[in-house]
């Protein structure tokens, strides 16, 4: 087991998700929908999710509210689930007050789809009239179970704010220019392609976070204050970039560059933007050909 692994299985523990091996569930289904669960991941943040609706939107939003195995965690905010509620058959615990809109780039694999109760809206209304039942109050808040709670508070608001594309004032253009800085000079302190940098000399392809830090010196500015220097993101890339059949490739190049998810995603961004004049218009078409050109067969 290596690193990561032993990480996430760490991570996992605490929220009540180690009874499966999700590397031998099934595939991931065609589509994200409601009733189903999911393993969300994102940087350093993992949890299962119920999926309640689906919203779309710019960042191809779900509704989604934190599900955990078995019932010990359950406090009076949660509903327990039965065993023959979903394809897992184990008792489940949902915190429908916990519920959030996530990406669905965040959503790493399918785990179970809980076929009784395909919503939060049925699963509050059989517990409403008895069928279902909530879990054990919390007596004690230096307790276990409370600080279970106060992990999944924190987990859903880390989750709500993932894949949160930054939208700057344009001005990075200004700082290059203003420093003398010339296109070769920046490809290579980035280590980047020419037409990448130009791209950025000329305000249409965003710096990330790691070539913010590279260029922190040069331009005088903090790496936080470039990353605001950048442009806005297209609505439409963003939503090229966010759907959650992009989860697999923001990974791959995460380990490969040994970045988080939130540069990785940023990565894919930039490298689209950076094709833009060679594209067809359609920013889907962009994104593929960058990460087939990124990745090869592994996209």
């Amino acid at each position: 087991m290596d690193f990561e692994e032993v990480r996430l299985s760490s991570l996992s523990r605490s929220i009540g998700i180690t009874s499966f091996d999700f590397r031998e569930l099934t595939p991931n289904p065609a589509g994200v929908r409601s009733g189903q669960m999911w393993r969300a991941r994102w940087d350093d943040v993992v949890a299962t999710v119920f999926i309640d609706s689906l919203v779309g939107g710019t960042r191809n939003e779900v509704r989604v509210a934190p599900i955990t195995i078995g019932a010990d965690s359950a406090d009076e905010r949660a509903i327990v689930l039965p065993e023959n509620s979903s394809t897992l058959a184990v008792e489940l615990s949902v915190w429908p007050q916990l519920v959030t809109n996530i990406a669905e780039v965040v959503l790493e694999r399918w785990v179970a789809n809980v076929e009784r109760f395909p919503s939060l809206a049925e699963i509050e209304q059989a517990a409403a009239s008895g069928d279902l039942s909530y879990g054990f109050p919390i007596l004690n808040n230096s307790s276990q179970r409370a600080a279970d709670r106060r992990l999944l508070e924190l987990v859903m608001e880390s989750l709500a704010s993932a894949a949160d594309l930054i939208s700057g004032n344009g001005s990075l253009p200004d700082l290059i220019v203003a420093a003398g800085i010339t296109v070769t000079a920046l490809a290579k302190r980035l280590n980047v392609a020419n037409a990448i940098a130009l791209g950025l000399a000329k305000g249409t392809v965003p710096l990330d976070l790691q070539q913010a830090r590279l260029l922190s010196d040069l331009l005088e500015r903090d790496p936080t204050e470039l990353m605001r220097a950048n442009p806005s993101v297209s609505e439409d890339l963003v939503t090229a970039v966010t759907s959650q059949g992009r989860h697999g490739a923001v990974r791959q190049i995460a380990v490969v560059d040994r970045d988080t998810d939130s540069e990785a995603l940023a990565t894919i961004v930039q490298g689209a933007l950076a094709l833009a004049a060679r594209g067809d218009g359609r920013w889907v078409a962009r994104v593929d050909l960058y990460l087939q050109v990124r990745l090869g067969g592994r996209a």
